[in-house]
């Protein structure tokens, strides 16, 4: 440990200081008052200042070893807005990489890195691309074909993200999953149908409450559709996406087309 400023602060003063200072009453070593107060200053900058200027870089930029409170700042500075969890050990893992996963966004391996960190064992992505010309099997008022420029997507090729694994989907995972998908979504691709363990998980990506008759809800799935509470107080799914959506009982589930 330094001991610079314990024992040179002093010599700052200037020989005038030194002077004036010595009028005074001295130590057994010839120090005065204003001496020895501003050699303890000078001690404390040695044990408590210099180590931090020290390691900055390791304290504020460094994923490994950043103070937690400096986390979010970071995330924010590199523009990391997919945050897998709100637990800090994760999210100085995903920082540890953040550059990697910038080169690789928007791949398959851009999906399977965080997804795997979730702790799912697969991650597979199956790509569909609509053949819409004029002598294709599509009807022209099939919800695929867009002649127009209306839809949330026109023209996208659409993907399966296929999952597998023993975690549950609890609504923190299903959250980071929304937040995965929305980094790497390419522009010109829509997921059609988020699958775990071969079974239907795209509709927890739309969280919905009715609180006092208000609905509540967001849609992280990327469908073009919208939830409203109709007239007669039921929920309904409306857009161009809506025929995709089933609503039994209060609940939303993705219809397998």
């Amino acid at each position: 440990m330094s001991n610079y400023w314990g024992r040179n602060i002093w010599e700052y003063f200037g020989i005038a200081y030194d002077k004036i200072d010595k009028q005074g009453v001295v130590d057994a070593d010839g120090k005065g008052e204003l001496e020895r107060f501003n050699e303890i200053i000078g001690e404390d900058i040695d044990d408590n200042i210099e180590p931090l200027l020290d390691a900055l870089i390791d304290n504020t930029m460094l994923a490994d070893t950043m103070y937690d409170k400096f986390v979010a700042l970071f995330e924010t500075t590199i523009g990391m807005t997919m945050r897998l969890t709100n637990g800090i050990d994760l999210r100085k893992k995903v920082l540890k990489i953040a550059f990697q996963l910038y080169k690789i966004r928007g791949t398959s391996l851009g999906y399977e890195i965080p997804l795997r960190m979730l702790g799912f064992d697969s991650v597979e992505i199956v790509e569909s691309w609509v053949i819409s010309s004029l002598d294709s099997p599509l009807t022209l008022d099939d919800t695929v074909r867009r002649l127009d420029s209306g839809g949330r997507c026109q023209s996208c090729s659409g993907y399966e993200l296929r999952l597998t694994g023993n975690i549950e989907l609890t609504e923190e995972i299903m959250r980071a999953v929304g937040e995965v998908i929305e980094f790497n979504e390419p522009i010109n691709a829509r997921l059609t149908a988020l699958l775990y363990n071969g079974k239907d998980a795209l509709s927890s990506l739309i969280r919905f409450s009715i609180i006092n008759t208000y609905l509540f809800y967001e849609n992280l799935s990327l469908y073009d559709v919208d939830f409203v509470i109709n007239n007669r107080g039921e929920l309904v799914a409306e857009g161009a996406d809506a025929n995709r959506f089933e609503i039994r009982n209060g609940d939303i589930y993705l219809r397998v087309m």
